[in-house]
């Protein structure tokens, strides 16, 4: 048990030293809103841009495997129905982790040179699969199933961003955590 615990929490510190890589990465490349002005995409930065994000896309679900699904048995896809369990907390995790991923993914696709319409259509599309990636590993553990209640949770998340950056071209509604005893 110790052993998983240590497992799961290099994993973290190296999903939470990624984002802060590729947030520092991405605030270096510049105010991606001015970069906007010209009238085509860059297809350099969006070639960067779409290997950038391929690659840790594939080596975050190949760690996760590792370090989470690996110690568990395996079985055919399955859906289960979780909408139960842990206090819809759960939910709110794949609501809040899509709407934020959309933003990155958003500001990623901005940088490129896409329009706001491009970039928001995009970056929510993108952020949607990654996390909806989560149930399909979920769906083929024996511990778990595929949960409809989390894809529902994935869409909503991604819609919040798309909705207001498609209305106000700026988010004014933002999820935020917080928790005491």
């Amino acid at each position: 048990m110790i052993r998983l615990w240590k497992n799961n929490l290099k994993f973290l510190k190296f999903i939470i030293g990624f984002i802060l890589l590729l947030n520092t990465s991405l605030t270096a490349a510049g105010n991606s809103e001015n970069y906007n002005n010209q009238s085509e995409i860059d297809r350099n930065r969006l070639l960067i841009a779409g290997s950038s994000m391929a690659a840790g896309y594939t080596t975050t679900f190949i760690l996760l495997d590792y370090a989470w699904y690996r110690n568990y048995p395996r079985s055919s896809f399955h859906f289960h129905n979780d909408n139960a369990d842990w206090l819809q907390m759960d939910k709110m995790g794949h609501v809040t982790s899509t709407y934020y991923l959309s933003g990155l993914s958003y500001k990623v696709f901005k940088w490129t040179g896409m329009s706001n319409r491009q970039a928001n259509l995009w970056g929510s599309i993108s952020s949607w699969v990654a996390i909806s990636t989560i149930e399909v590993f979920d769906g083929f553990s024996a511990e778990w199933g595929a949960s409809y209640g989390d894809i529902i949770a994935n869409t909503i998340g991604a819609l919040t961003f798309a909705g207001q950056q498609a209305t106000w071209k700026e988010q004014r509604i933002k999820f935020k955590y917080s928790s005491h005893r």
